[in-house]
This record gives C-alpha cells, structure tokens and sequence, in this order.
C-alpha cells in the first residue's frame, strides 16, 4: 500500500490568509477608486457648467440680451433669483425649447436628456444653478458676496451636499461646490 505524504487541497490556515490578503488589499484600494469616481464626477460637472455659461455666451452675441424668460426681465440683484426654477427656465431656452425668447428655436445647449423642462442635473442629481449678470455691468457675484466675476454667467453644480453659496453660512463650506469660474475652493 502507498500512502500519499502531500495534500492536494488548502489547509484551512492558507485559505484564511489567502482571504485576509485579498481583503487588505481592498481595503486599501476602495478609497482610490472612491476618490477617482469623485475626481470625474467633479470634471464632469465642470464641464457641463462651462458648456452652460458659454451656451448664454453665445445667446448674449445672438441676441444681445440675456436669455431670461419675459416674466423675468427686470434688471435687479440676482441672489433672489438663484433658483432651481429659473435655471430650468434658462436651459430650456438654450436648447430651444422656449420659441418666445430664443424665435430662431436655436439650439445653444446640447444635453444628454429627454427632458426639454430644463430639468440638467449634475452628477451628485443637483439641478445647475444659474445665476446671470442682469444688470450688465460684467459683474456677477457668488458666496458670501464678497467675489464678483467679470462674466455674463456663474453657472453652478452645488456639489454632494446639495447647497450653494447663498445657502452657505461662509465660504469655507462652497468647498464640493463646481462652478465655471474660479472661486479659490475648487
């Protein structure tokens, strides 16, 4: 009779390493994937807030004036008219939807949706915000107020947390906020 001296299977001590190897090393990767799903989320949201904010450029050298439903023409501080509903207004405009302000039916704003409400969400499911120079100084203020930009538009996806700087209690917290112009916390 031959005995067999060597085992052909794992005994149970090498499965268990071989387990808590595997384990460590996902461990060790999950927050690098994590941060490189953030990273596109965050690209992809800049992205989109400059194609906005050059789509009203663009309507701006069209018509010469802002594309602003004709409810909402008059020419005052827009920090009340950052709103989710306004900026659904505007998108609808600039992907032609809105035949009364945009009479060319110009398409200025292409968008990976079947919704023509204006509803453009940013990656974290945020409507963009916009907020447009309406009293044409080329100045359109953000946060707590104390930065004002030289453009037509501040287009702005308000991040995982859902708020924007009007909501901010200062701006150390527009930190996940994605905007189309640099505001020092991106």
């Amino acid at each position: 009779m031959k005995r067999r001296s060597s085992s052909l299977g794992f005994t149970l001590i090498e499965l268990l390493v071989v387990i808590a190897i595997i384990a460590l090393l996902m461990g060790l990767l999950f927050p690098a994937v994590i941060g490189a799903i953030e990273t596109a989320k965050r690209n992809d949201a800049r992205a989109d807030t400059q194609q906005i904010a050059s789509a009203v450029g663009v309507f701006w050298n069209d018509y010469g004036r802002l594309p602003v439903p004709d409810d909402n023409t008059a020419a005052e501080d827009d920090a009340a008219n950052f709103t989710e509903e306004l900026s659904k207004d505007i998108i609808q405009i600039l992907i032609g939807e809105n035949t009364a302000v945009n009479p060319r039916d110009k398409v200025y704003l292409e968008i990976d949706s079947s919704n023509t409400d204006g509803t453009f969400l940013d990656p974290w499911g945020n409507q963009y915000l916009i907020k447009l120079d309406r009293d044409t100084n080329y100045k359109v203020s953000y946060g707590s107020g104390s930065q004002s930009f030289g453009v037509r538009a501040v287009v702005v996806s308000p991040g995982k947390d859902g708020l924007i700087g009007t909501e901010a209690a200062d701006d150390e917290e527009l930190q996940d906020n994605v905007a189309n112009v640099d505001f020092g916390n991106n």
